[in-house]
């Protein structure tokens, strides 16, 4: 099966690295508010996790087309004089000089409209791991967000790259994270039972396992090429056959209610999750934040000694 890759098409990338659009992967790289994702043969970049902006050119084509989705400017701001097409640096210009008001609109849209927090902190993520003070330190780069090819969703793909093996490019490893924001993200049609569940049909089909993994090194080999992840190792990373991770990210859940608690019992003890937990095709982890989180909960609170004892947890874990 051949899958659709995101990695960028040759003329398309050199655009993006010394060419016509250099100006706005610079512009991304200065503004830590802005995310770049590569799409094959378009690119979107994401502000507060809505596409602020989203250049395309087929291959073969003589011109870029951009366009600013016109559901996030309910404020109705006048933006008619950006070009609809890129085919010189003053064009590109304009819309690098609107980008102010561009957030400005999307700003009012999630504030009136639809405050998307998943999809943000989905972003949040991705600046601190790949383009943050503390980048060069994780173990984890994002590639992308909001996956969505050939019936597979996933919220983020990585790069798990261990800081023990920094010096094999060899040593890197698939990583698919499912991120849930806020206890009502458990449960529904989208919830967390769902996507496992979901994950687990995907993983158990080696050849899109092979073609997602081939497509995520030339994506996260193009952004570090770009300069758009903060990492200190400047050549080609190969992914091993090792099999994948999947990491759940749950973030502000609230530690009074028990909704989660029972779902990871029926992940845990459900024959249909049989295959969820077996770690036959990959290894499934849940995130605990590195002494941060986003809501403040008593529960979370530990005392002096309490707390020097789940660092030396994480210490010899580490």
């Amino acid at each position: 099966m051949q899958m659709p890759t995101r990695a960028m098409y040759p003329d398309f990338f050199n655009a993006l690295k010394t060419g016509l659009l250099k100006p706005l992967v610079d512009r991304v790289r200065s503004d830590r508010t802005l995310m770049l994702a590569l799409r094959g043969d378009s690119i979107n970049v994401y502000y507060r996790g809505g596409n602020l902006l989203r250049i395309s050119r087929p291959e073969g084509s003589s011109s870029f087309k951009a366009r600013f989705d016109p559901n996030y400017n309910k404020s109705a701001k006048d933006f008619s004089d950006l070009p609809g097409e890129i085919e010189a640096p003053e064009q590109l210009s304009r819309w690098l000089r609107a980008i102010p008001e561009l957030k400005d609109s999307m700003d009012h849209y999630f504030a009136a409209v639809a405050e998307k927090l998943e999809r943000e902190f989905q972003q949040v993520v991705a600046r601190e791991n790949n383009d943050s003070v503390i980048s060069n330190e994780t173990e984890y780069f994002i590639c992308d967000i909001e996956y969505a090819d050939t019936g597979a969703r996933f919220d983020m793909l990585a790069i798990k790259w261990p800081r023990a093996h920094r010096k094999h490019l060899d040593k890197c490893r698939m990583c698919l994270i499912e991120m849930k924001y806020g206890d009502n993200a458990y449960v529904g049609t989208s919830g967390l039972r769902e996507h496992l569940l979901a994950l687990d049909r995907y993983l158990n089909d080696p050849v899109k396992v092979n073609a997602l993994r081939v497509s995520m090194q030339d994506q996260f080999n193009q952004l570090r090429a770009l300069e758009l992840v903060g990492i200190r190792q400047t050549n080609d990373i190969k992914l091993s056959d090792e099999r994948p991770e999947v990491v759940i990210l749950l973030a502000n859940h609230h530690p009074g209610k028990s909704n989660l608690g029972k779902i990871l019992k029926e992940v845990a003890e459900a024959d249909e999750f049989a295959g969820v937990g077996s770690g036959k095709n990959y290894d499934l982890r849940f995130f605990v934040a590195s002494f941060a989180g986003y809501g403040l909960h008593n529960a979370c609170m530990l005392g002096l000694d309490q707390f020097r004892e789940y660092i030396s947890v994480v210490q010899a874990r580490a």
